[in-house]
């Protein structure tokens, strides 16, 4: 007699073990309870067969796909704290626990810092020594790893002014908003502050000479930096109702804007670099950042949206790009794997080829051109055989 069936939305234990292994998961049953012990998967439904005493356990199907997450993030640190957090990280269910403490914390140690920001920059107004000393030469030694190469060449001087510009745009910002309201008029400083975001590019990053333009969205940036200050006090009421749907919100769109980077440098990376096009450093952020600083980024992303609106993209905006750059970095790798499966493909599309080509536009006709006589070789011999 096989076994019940059970309501929609849900399997049973064969199901799900049936699942793994067809996905090639080496996950057993007793891994399994010991993660949903732990509140890393959901819990499981208790479904009655109809007569007393009778019922069977069910698992949501999403499970599936949550235990092969879990089982790729133990492989990575096997610290439960750690896969927790990067479960909900990526939108699944888990205790609260795991992200839930880290937010709180996030959220005491921006306040603080802001609030501390805000004293020094308006002590400086009226103090000209102490404005000496929070606007003094800041040190390149500061610049995180993931974008010290592009900081390296900027000049001193200018490194210092952007990160002074942040400092003040933490503080409040409102005196950044004209300043900054066309980044064209300041030529040096807006692409000085741009490196220090980590969106550096170099001139030949472009394709048929459109090129990626963060310097016109820096007053978002600062927008979305002044708006810190307005990180709400968390309380209970923050992880209920409406509050609770906006933060989820933000997270899940602070993870798809960096997997959109993430993609983008995949598609392009093997053209144009490692550092293509400035998404070095988001890549980085979103391979290697910590919790902490996906939290405060949550947070910070949160709180700009609900002071300004406008500097956004919607949700359903940022999962369009999504599909678009995964298709992109699948195309892409594509490509890639015919180029080098061709040595006649391989002997006139070297990176450095296909980089000139694309960048400017410059022989991109005549690439195509060579590329549609090698094909149309391959068919006739084909056909002689």
């Amino acid at each position: 007699m096989g076994e019940p069936e059970g309501p929609d939305g849900v399997i049973s234990k064969s199901e799900l073990m049936a699942a793994l292994h067809e996905a090639r998961a080496a996950i057993t049953e007793h891994q399994l309870e010991r993660w949903r012990g732990w509140g890393l998967l959901p819990a499981v439904k208790q479904v009655g067969l109809g007569r007393p005493g009778g019922s069977e356990s069910y698992y949501p199907e999403t499970t599936v796909e949550q235990a092969i997450e879990a089982d790729r993030l133990f492989r990575r640190n096997r610290k439960k704290e750690f896969v927790g957090f990067e479960l909900w990280w990526r939108g699944f269910e888990v205790d609260e626990q795991y992200w839930r403490p880290m937010l709180t914390s996030q959220s005491n140690a921006i306040a603080k810092a802001i609030r501390k920001v805000a004293r020094l920059v308006r002590a400086a107004e009226s103090d000209e020594k102490l404005a000496d000393e929070v606007y003094s030469e800041v040190p390149k030694s500061i610049a995180p790893q993931a974008i010290a190469g592009a900081v390296r060449n900027i000049p001193q001087a200018d490194f210092s002014d952007a990160f002074h510009q942040l400092f003040k745009a933490l503080a409040g910002g409102e005196s950044l908003e004209d300043e900054w309201r066309d980044p064209s008029e300041h030529d040096g400083r807006p692409k000085t502050t741009i490196s220090l975001l980590g969106f550096s590019q170099s001139k030949s990053d472009a394709i048929l000479d459109q090129r990626l333009r963060p310097d016109i969205s820096l007053r978002s940036v600062f927008a979305a930096i002044s708006s810190a200050k307005n990180i709400p006090d968390i309380d209970d009421t923050f992880f209920s109702g409406d509050k609770r749907l906006l933060l989820f919100r933000a997270r899940d769109d602070v993870r798809i804007a960096f997997e959109i980077a993430r993609n983008l440098h995949e598609a392009l990376a093997w053209i144009y670099g490692p550092r293509a096009f400035g998404l070095k450093a988001a890549r980085w952020f979103h391979d290697h950042a910590p919790a902490a600083a996906k939290a405060a980024i949550a947070l910070a992303w949160m709180a700009a949206r609900e002071n300004a609106p406008e500097e956004f993209l919607s949700s359903e905006a940022i999962e369009d790009l999504r599909e678009k750059s995964a298709d992109a970095a699948t195309n892409s790798a594509r490509l890639k794997t015919i180029i080098e499966r061709d040595p006649m493909l391989s002997s006139i599309c070297s990176p450095k080829r296909l980089k000139l080509s694309m960048s400017s536009g410059l022989g991109f006709e005549d690439l195509c051109a060579e590329i549609r006589n090698i094909r149309a070789q391959q068919i006739s011999q084909a056909q002689r055989q």
